[in-house]
């Protein structure tokens, strides 16, 4: 199988060799096109690693704006009320759609029925798990952190008492529970740190993955830039 030297010298034209002079004028040619070859690649894959840490950069300060994805939010909120109005998962209280219809049916107490959706995982901490990560976008994180699946929907009280606080941290302060009228049920609190459980481990599987297949296609479209820039045509 012909080398990637030997295909290059095949577009620069062929010589026969017949002496030593001839020899030692084609062994030149070579080195020349070697030579050429190095340097595309350098070149090639300078660039791709520029691109790649523009595509990975990550902002020295949390910026929640990044993170967050109000449609995806929405929608999971929406999806809650497919069947009714649900109930706050932890606190027992039932939910309204709107801030309008808790506070027509509650009145004052509205905070505890008005339904939000929370991030079982804060965005924060997510910013700071995946910042050193040279493999995930914020748009990656952002899609991650904001599935169905990621969110739970929570009354507007117990959301807003938690603010960037693990639900673990969160449900085990009683007196910060007690200062905020935040108040679970008897199974409310193994359940807010079970789900904060389950929902870390299906954010770190995303993540592997992800990071995963970011470098495997980082990694490829370096491959085929380097190829091209040595004067060689890939299939891909």
């Amino acid at each position: 199988m012909a080398s990637i030297f030997d295909i290059l010298s095949s577009f620069m034209g062929k010589s026969t060799v017949s002496s030593p002079e001839d020899e030692e004028q084609e062994q030149k040619r070579k080195d020349t096109v070697q030579a050429g070859a190095s340097v595309s690649s350098v070149q090639s894959a300078q660039v791709s690693a520029q691109e790649a840490a523009r595509k990975f950069a990550k902002p020295d300060v949390y910026d929640r704006s990044l993170l967050e994805d109000p449609k995806m939010m929405r929608a999971a909120k929406q999806s809650a009320f497919q069947n009714g109005n649900p109930v706050d998962p932890y606190t027992g209280q039932e939910l309204e759609l709107t801030m309008a219809e808790a506070r027509a049916k509650y009145g004052a107490d509205y905070m505890s029925h008005v339904a939000q959706p929370d991030h079982i995982v804060p965005l924060e901490e997510r910013y700071q798990q995946t910042k050193n990560n040279p493999w995930l976008s914020n748009d990656d994180i952002k899609l991650s952190s904001n599935r169905t699946e990621r969110l739970k929907v929570v009354s507007g009280r117990y959301n807003n008492a938690k603010r960037n606080r693990s639900n673990s941290d969160f449900v085990s302060d009683d007196q910060y529970l007690a200062e905020k009228k935040v108040h679970l049920t008897k199974d409310g609190k193994s359940a807010a740190i079970q789900d904060e459980k389950a929902a870390r481990a299906a954010l770190q599987r995303d993540d592997a993955l992800t990071s995963f297949k970011n470098i495997a296609e980082t990694g490829h479209k370096a491959g085929i830039r380097g190829a091209k820039s040595a004067g060689v045509t890939t299939l891909t």
